[in-house]
C-alpha cells in the first residue's frame, strides 16, 4: 500500500498475491473468512465470560486496543488519500492522533469494516484475517475449562455460552474432583454499549468424591451487571444465590460489589465487598486482592533503551 511503485490501479492485485502467499506459504495463518463464522462473533475480549485476561489485565489489554486502533486507521489513510505525497500527508496526521488516543484509549477491539471500512472493501480477505488475529489476543493461558458459544449476540438476544470446568485436589484439605457446569448470557446495555452489560450466570457443580457432610451437587445463580468506568478500571454488582456444599446449611443470598483497577500494566488491585441477606449467609464477605505480574527474564517495566 506504501510502495508508490506500484500504481494505484495494481495495488490490489498485489494485495491479493501477499493474502495468497501468506495463506499458502506460512504454517499457521489466520483464516480469511468473517468473523462471525470463525468465532462466531464471540469478541474474545470483549464479552464479561472471557474474564481473565480483560479484567485481571485491563492496562495491558486496552493497549491491544490502542495498537490495533492504529493499523487500521493508517490503512484507511492510505486508501483516503491515493499513491502520491498525499499518503505521506495523510499518514503522518492520522499518526499525530497517537498521544491523544494513547490518554483515551478504545474500550474494545475495532473490527476491521469499523476501523477501515474501505480498504476492508478494497481486501475483504485480509480484512477479515486482521479481526481473526486481533480476536486472539488474551487467549494464552491452560486451564482445564471447555467453552462454548452458542449463539452471536443480536438487537434483542443476549450473546449465549456454556462451559465445564474441573478442579483437582491440590494439597491434603482439598477431597475429590469437583465439576463444574455453567451457562453464561449477556447483554450490552446503555446508549455506550461498550461501557455496560448485563448478565447471568447459572452454574451447576458436582462433586465426584463427596465427605459425609457434603453434597453431590449443588448451585449458583447469579445475574450482575458490568460496567467499565475508565480504560483500566470495572465495576461489578452482582447477586449471588447459592446451595450450600455442607449439609446443615441450606441456600445462601448476598449481594456483593467489585472493583478492580490496574495501577501499572503488570500490577492490579481489587476490592470486594459482600452483604449476606439470610441466617444461612455470611453476613458480610470482604475481599481484597494484589496480583502482580513477572515478566522472565526479568525486564523492569517501563521499558528502557540500553545505553
Amino acid at each position: 500500500m506504501s510502495d508508490d511503485d506500484i500504481s494505484w490501479t495494481e495495488k490490489k492485485k498485489w494485495t491479493d498475491r501477499a493474502v495468497k502467499y501468506y495463506l499458502t506459504e506460512l504454517n499457521l495463518p489466520r483464516s480469511p473468512a468473517p468473523l462471525d463464522v470463525t468465532m462466531r462473533r464471540a469478541a474474545v475480549m470483549m464479552k464479561p465470560y472471557f474474564t481473565l485476561f480483560r479484567n485481571y489485565y485491563p492496562l495491558s489489554n486496552n493497549f491491544f486496543y490502542y495498537a490495533h486502533w492504529w493499523h487500521p486507521v493508517i490503512y484507511e489513510a492510505q486508501m483516503i488519500s491515493g499513491n502520491d505525497k498525499e499518503q505521506d500527508i495523510a499518514v503522518e496526521q492520522t499518526d499525530s492522533l497517537t498521544s491523544v488516543i494513547l490518554q483515551d484509549r478504545p474500550l474494545k477491539m475495532l473490527l476491521s469494516r469499523e476501523g477501515m471500512p474501505r480498504y476492508s472493501r478494497f481486501s475483504p480477505e485480509s480484512a477479515n484475517i486482521f479481526d481473526n488475529l486481533h480476536m486472539l489476543h488474551g487467549i494464552g493461558d491452560v486451564s482445564t475449562e471447555l467453552f462454548y458459544t452458542l449463539n452471536t449476540e443480536s438487537v434483542y438476544v443476549p450473546g449465549m455460552a456454556i462451559t465445564n470446568r474441573l478442579f483437582y485436589p491440590t494439597n491434603s484439605a482439598s477431597h475429590g474432583v469437583d465439576m463444574d457446569w455453567r451457562f453464561l448470557a449477556v447483554k450490552k446495555v446503555g446508549k455506550d454499549p461498550y461501557l455496560q452489560r448485563v448478565g447471568v450466570n447459572l452454574a451447576w457443580l458436582h462433586n465426584f468424591d463427596r465427605r459425609v457432610n457434603e453434597r453431590s451437587d449443588t448451585y449458583k445463580i447469579i445475574p450482575a451487571y458490568y460496567r467499565i468506568i475508565g480504560p483500566n478500571s470495572l465495576v461489578i454488582i452482582d447477586y449471588v444465590r447459592e446451595l450450600n456444599v455442607e449439609k446443615n446449611m441450606d441456600t445462601a443470598n448476598f449481594i456483593e460489589i467489585g472493583y478492580r483497577k490496574a495501577v501499572s500494566p503488570l500490577t492490579v488491585l481489587g476490592l470486594g465487598l459482600g452483604v449476606g441477606l439470610d441466617n444461612d449467609s455470611p453476613r458480610f464477605r470482604a475481599t481484597i486482592s494484589y496480583q502482580h505480574s513477572v515478566i522472565y527474564p526479568f525486564y523492569p517495566f517501563p521499558w528502557k533503551d540500553e545505553d
